[in-house]
């Protein structure tokens, strides 16, 4: 029976954490920015769909061919920064504040990294990096002409996803 209950100081520990005010306070200081930073770039694929709907369905697919490459930036940058994340959550645990910045600089050089290659892809090699995406020519030039349009925002997105 007392596998399946906690033990009654693990659930008063647990409880405080719900009846602690200043927690939630925190919690709410750090997670709200980044929530809103999130339904934002959510919600920029839903409005490109939107803004070009009146236009057909070669429109919108190719709108929607255009958010899959953005997909795969937000997927990389993601991988980037939850891995930097571990480490400057130590390194902040320990003060060490060089190194912290050594490794938020490295993150951040990593990351545009990645975001000039989505960049210089997106702008230079459209049609080629469309390969991965359904091949029907006209959704890839269409696609193409958005894309050269939207990838410019690629690095300045990188920066504030970083940081936020």
């Amino acid at each position: 029976m007392s596998a399946v209950s906690p033990p009654k100081s693990r659930l008063r520990t647990w409880l405080a954490y719900f009846l602690d005010k200043e927690y939630f306070h925190q919690l709410a200081g750090y997670s709200l920015p980044i929530m809103t930073q999130q339904v934002i770039i959510s919600l920029l694929n839903m409005v490109g769909v939107v803004m070009v709907g009146q236009k057909g369905e070669a429109a919108v697919a190719a709108v929607g061919l255009a958010g899959q490459v953005f997909f795969l930036l937000n997927l990389a940058l993601f991988g980037v920064g939850s891995g930097s994340a571990i480490f400057t959550s130590q390194l902040w645990g320990k003060k060490d504040i060089p190194r912290l910045r050594k490794v938020l600089s490295l993150c951040l050089a990593l990351s545009l990294g990645v975001s000039l290659v989505f960049f210089l892809l997106s702008e230079f090699f459209r049609p080629q990096s469309s390969a991965f995406f359904p091949r029907i020519r006209r959704w890839i030039r269409l696609g193409g002409a958005y894309l050269g349009v939207f990838a410019w925002s690629f690095l300045f997105f990188t920066v504030s996803y970083m940081f936020p």
